[in-house]
This record gives C-alpha cells, structure tokens and sequence, in this order.
C-alpha cells in the first residue's frame, strides 16, 4: 500500500508488470512494464509514497519504480534479490539477495550499494523487515530453493555498519518478517514447520512458536486506528 493507502501494487513476476490499483474502486489504474526477463518479486514503497523499489529476480537488480510516471530506473545487483525493505528514514533500499547470502544496502539518494553477508552458514535469504529506529533490519534465512538446503536462522543486521550483528533460531525455511510497531516482537513464517515464531526483540530469543496451516508465506501486523 501507498503511505495514503490509495492505491496498492502488485507484481506480477511472469508478465514482468507492476500493476497500481485503487483501493476504493479495485480496479486497476495503471500498469509499470519492467524490462524484458526482469521477473519482479517482492516490492516495498518509500515512506513518502514517491517509489517502490522492487526485487527484479531475472534481472538482478532492484527497479526503483517512480510512482508518477510508472518508470523504471535500475540498480544492478551481485546475486538474486528476492525482496525489498526500505528504513522509516527513506534513506536506505535493501534487498534480500539469495544468492550471494548477503543483505543489498542502496542509499536512495545516490543508488549507491554495500552488501551485508550473512553468516557463512547461511542458506539464502528471503523476506526483511526493518526496525522503526532505522538502523537494524531482520532477514530470514530460508533456503529450501535454487539447491540450498533448509533454514533455521533469522538474522539480525545492522544497516549502518553493513554486518550482521546477530543470528536466532526460528523454525525450519523462515520465510516471511515482520516486526510490530512498537520493535518488540518479530514474527517469522516458518514454511517447513508449517507456524510462526515470536522473537523477542529485546532478549533475542524466539519465545513461542504457534502452528498455522501448510507453508505460511508472508505475514503481516494489522493494528486498527
């Protein structure tokens, strides 16, 4: 969603488009086309409504997708980005890249890239999400796809400094993050072990883990205004 929530996009990774939808109307306003094999995944929006930054699978890269004319520029990458965050400062796109087992870190005001490797242990990251002060961000370690094996981490980065700070026990191919407004609790979909588990952000450590249905993927906090 839009910071206005008037509209929300959604990726469509085999035709390669971006599409804008009206919230009110459910009908779909407008289309972005990525370039040819790009694959658009996972995509997050920057808090002042003006980009989406989008994973583009095929092609490598993150596409910072201009909202009002619907175009891309392309940042290229090292390895497989899977998804997108962007820091509540707007000064940072990240990118989970599975490939290389590393966090993507763009400044947004120079397109600039650093990497923050996971552990060596590591068997590919999926979905992050980062902390309302801005500086760390959580990742999940699934594996399970392109060969890997599954995972059992979620990894805590620090963006500033571009490393990873430290590394929890979840369930098995932790898919989905998400953290709650107040940073207290990041909740992980967990699509071997088929539930989610509740870290506690302060003691660093999951704290319970509650069955869902077969392969939770992504996950989200609801809080009613």
């Amino acid at each position: 969603l839009t910071p206005d929530s008037r509209f929300a996009l959604v990726s469509s990774q085999n035709k390669g488009d971006v599409y804008k939808i009206d919230t009110e109307t459910f009908k779909v306003v407008a289309t972005a086309k990525a370039k040819t094999n790009a694959q658009p995944h996972g995509l997050r929006i920057s808090p002042d409504g003006k980009y989406a930054y989008v994973a583009l699978m095929g092609d490598k890269s993150i596409g910072k997708l201009s909202l009002s004319t619907l175009a891309f520029e392309y940042i290229p990458l090292n390895g497989t980005p899977v998804q997108t965050g962007i820091t509540t400062d707007g000064k940072y796109a990240l990118a989970s890249v599975f490939t290389d087992k590393s966090m993507a870190i763009v400044d947004t005001a120079t397109s600039n890239v650093r990497y923050a490797k996971l552990p060596s242990d590591a068997k590919g990251p999926l979905q992050l999400y980062p902390l309302s002060d801005a500086r760390y961000a959580y990742v999940a370690d699934q594996g399970n796809d392109f060969g890997q094996p599954a995972g059992n981490s979620l990894h805590k980065v620090d963006v500033q400094q571009a490393k990873t700070v430290q590394t929890i026990p979840v369930g098995t191919a932790p898919h989905g993050v998400v953290v709650s407004p107040d940073d207290r609790y990041t909740y992980v979909t967990n699509m071997e072990s088929n539930d989610v588990s509740v870290v506690d952000n302060n003691a660093g450590k999951e704290v319970a883990r509650i069955k869902v249905g077969k392969k939770p993927n992504g996950i989200s906090y609801w809080t009613k205004q």
